[in-house]
């Protein structure tokens, strides 16, 4: 009989359906933050953890608080508080991806722009997580939309980030609206003046995890990022298929499953070969997208993160992050599944170039800007 290692995730006592979860994703063993923050989580502790990009912390978090969930109770018992839409999202797909065998979890990123109807249709049937934004969250709450009357624990995701943001009215109102008796977890990567008063104010004997600054090395010879306006990614990822040399086929990453389908009709409809893999993708449809890779019906398959715990796919030579993965880690892992890839490219929106910095610390190397060359590539 197998025992678990204290390098492996059963080592936490998880229940199975997580684990399960945790080794389809690709999590081979907790990081060192995950070894550290995980187990102080399951006990209800209140915690403070400080880290670079590349520490999986969303990981840390997202499983202990899904271990202690009531599918029962479809009132809010988790509320995750991030700097941007695009981290909330992120996150919200981490939890829907490690609960995937857990029947009826349901969890909804809250965040401004299209999208609101749909958001209020999900909290009328109820909940489990909520992660968003603190203004949109708050505006939600306040509006009698979005109840924390259950909520049992409260995170802030890039806390030191949220501060500059000026969000601590927004953080402090939502605190009020919470139950008194909330276990606070709190995540930074640098400690300010601003966050050591929240820690004193809102942290009830927490425990402290700092680790050391140690570089993450990134498998692949080639990266290379391009700043572009997020209205114009499309043709910018036109552009980079037509012009980059040596390109065989692509594997492009996008955050949701909305995403994906429609990025790849839109390439369709422009005379692309180009399919959709998500985390919802039945296994029959995943193998005939591969084999009309492998094949080379299509040359860009469009992907989130969560479909990637199927096998590997044939012929990719470029990796494209047209939405940025939420930290290093996150990198690394849509890397890992794609060893015949010989670049890795990233489409980088203005408000996206501080997860850019933080991905270059985490691999303890700046990733360069795209040069293109003005002809298109022979084919």
């Amino acid at each position: 009989m197998q025992t678990p290692s204290d390098d492996a995730f059963d080592a936490f006592g998880l229940s199975r359906p997580l684990l399960l979860a945790v080794a389809e994703a690709g999590y081979e063993a907790p990081s060192p933050l995950q070894r550290a923050c995980i187990p102080p989580i399951l006990a209800g502790r209140d915690l403070f953890a400080q880290g670079h990009a590349g520490t999986g912390k969303a990981l840390a978090f997202c499983l202990p608080l899904l271990e202690g969930l009531d599918l029962a109770d479809r009132l809010p018992q988790v509320l995750v508080l991030t700097s941007s839409s695009e981290m909330a999202v992120l996150v919200a797909e981490l939890f829907l991806r490690l609960a995937r065998y857990l029947p009826g979890f349901h969890v909804l990123p809250i965040h401004g722009g299209d999208g609101q109807v749909v958001q209020l249709r999900q909290l009328e049937r109820g909940v489990h997580v909520v992660v968003g934004t603190p203004r949109w969250t708050l505006g939600h709450v306040e509006n009698g939309r979005l109840a924390l009357a259950d909520l049992r624990t409260l995170v802030l995701d890039d806390a030191d980030e949220l501060l500059r943001m000026g969000f601590q009215e927004d953080i402090a109102a939502l605190f009020g609206h919470a139950p008194a008796e909330l276990q606070t977890l709190v995540f930074a990567a640098d400690r300010t003046h601003a966050l050591d008063r929240l820690l004193e104010l809102r942290l009830r004997d927490p425990v402290a995890v700092a680790l050391p600054e140690t570089p993450v090395a990134v498998p692949t010879p080639r990266q290379r990022h391009w700043q572009v306006d997020a209205g114009h990614k499309l043709e910018a990822l036109i552009r980079l298929v037509e012009v980059e040399a040596h390109f065989e086929a692509a594997l492009v990453f996008v955050h949701t499953q909305t995403a994906a389908e429609e990025l790849a009709e839109k390439l369709s409809a422009r005379g692309y070969g180009a399919a959709a893999i998500h985390g919802r993708t039945a296994r029959r449809q995943w193998d005939l997208v591969a084999a009309r890779l492998a094949m080379k019906h299509i040359d860009i398959v469009v992907a989130t993160d969560s479909a990637m715990h199927n096998p590997g796919l044939a012929r990719i030579s470029h990796v494209i992050h047209y939405d940025l993965p939420c930290d290093t880690t996150a990198y690394r892992e849509r890397l890992r599944h794609v060893p015949t890839a010989t670049s890795s490219l990233l489409l980088v929106a203005p408000s996206e170039l501080r997860m850019l910095h933080s991905i270059e610390h985490g691999i303890g190397e700046a990733i360069k800007p795209l040069a293109l060359p003005e002809r298109t590539r022979e084919h």
